[in-house]
This record gives C-alpha cells, structure tokens and sequence, in this order.
C-alpha cells in the first residue's frame, strides 16, 4: 500500500509514531512528575528533582531521595536507562524521518526498525526498574513515568511497522489467487497448444 509519494504506509505511520514517541519519552524525562503525593502538602517526584509545595530541589544536590534510600541503584538504573533511552529516540526519530522522506529503499528500513525497538526496550525497561523499586504507599505513580512507558510500547509498535515494510509479508490472497489463476489459464493454453500440435501431426 503506497502513501504520499510512493512511501508505503507501514513507513509514514511506523514514522509518526517514533516523533509521538519521542515527545511523550521527552516530557516524561524532563517533567517531575514520576511519583505524586497529593496531601496536606504536595510533594512530587522526578528523575531528575524533587518538588515540594515550597520549591524544587535538583537531585544532584540531595543525591538519592528519600524514596530510594533503601534502593539507590534502582533509581540511578532508571535513570541511566531513560537516558539512554533518549539519544535512542532521537536517533530512532530520524532514521524515521530519513526512511519516510529522503532515503526510501526498502533495504534500508531494517536500520529504523532496529534503532525504534532499541529504544523502547531501553525505555521499558527502565520503566520496569522503576516500578519494582519500593515506594511509600502515600506515593502512586503519575503521569510523568506513564508517558514514558506508553512511549516505550509506541517505539516498539513504530519498530515492528519498519520491519513489515523492509521485509513485508508474503504475497496476499488475492494477488495468490491471481497468480493461480494465471498459471491455471497458462496451463490450459499451452494445452490447447499442445493438442492442435499433435493434431497437425497426426493429419501429416
């Protein structure tokens, strides 16, 4: 199936879905809303600062939060993992781009189906970390880790798209019945041929 100047489908839409993904990966990253506590004060929780109902604190400066304390490689593993998660969407991004656009050989789509499932993966995973970490039950999860774990589910949905297209299915029921029928109509042609030929031959 073909779209906007020749490019298949799978390629467009697997494209689309990479740049959605990197925008929910990016605010997801960037936002400090992994973990929310909505009481008398408000308190939420990010990769990267800790936010009160007075100011926000950069994690660099308090190291681990107390959330973690118990399980500080959990939180640096996810934070490593979405950080390199990142430079692979952004990389997936523009293979995407590259494939939907510019380089349009279908041989060349199995690089953006690979660098798209490399960077779910990484996302997911981190993700994974995330959520088996032990957190205080005032603490629930909010929306921040969410959009990076829709994020990761999207690359991966965006990386099989590019490999459908780099290497497609075999042929459809129809142009397989069509075929058939052409070698069943090829068959009896050459038949018919073949008859009249010994036909001729007999009369001789």
């Amino acid at each position: 199936m073909k779209c906007c100047d020749g490019n298949p489908l799978l390629v467009i839409t697997g494209f689309v879905i990479s740049v959605l993904a990197l925008i929910l990966h990016c605010i997801g990253y960037e936002t400090s809303y992994w973990l929310a506590w909505f009481g008398e004060y408000e308190l939420h929780i990010g990769l990267w600062e800790r936010c009160d109902h007075i100011k926000c604190v950069s994690m660099l400066d308090i190291n681990i939060p107390i959330d973690f304390r118990d399980q500080p490689n959990k939180f640096t593993a996810t934070q490593v993992l979405e950080s390199l998660a990142l430079a692979a969407y952004i990389a997936a991004a523009v293979c995407s781009t590259l494939h939907a656009f510019v380089v349009k050989q279908r041989s060349l789509y199995f690089l953006g189906a690979i660098t798209n499932c490399v960077a779910g993966s990484l996302g997911l995973i981190g993700c994974i970390i995330f959520f088996t970490a032990d957190i205080f039950d005032a603490h629930h999860l909010y929306f921040s880790c969410a959009f990076c774990t829709i994020a990761g589910i999207g690359e991966i949905i965006a990386g099989v798209f590019f490999f459908r297209a780099w290497k497609p299915d075999d042929l459809s029921f129809n142009e397989q019945l069509n075929l058939k029928r052409s070698y069943v109509s090829n068959r009896k042609h050459k038949s018919q041929i073949e008859r009249f030929q010994c036909y001729t031959i007999s009369i001789r």
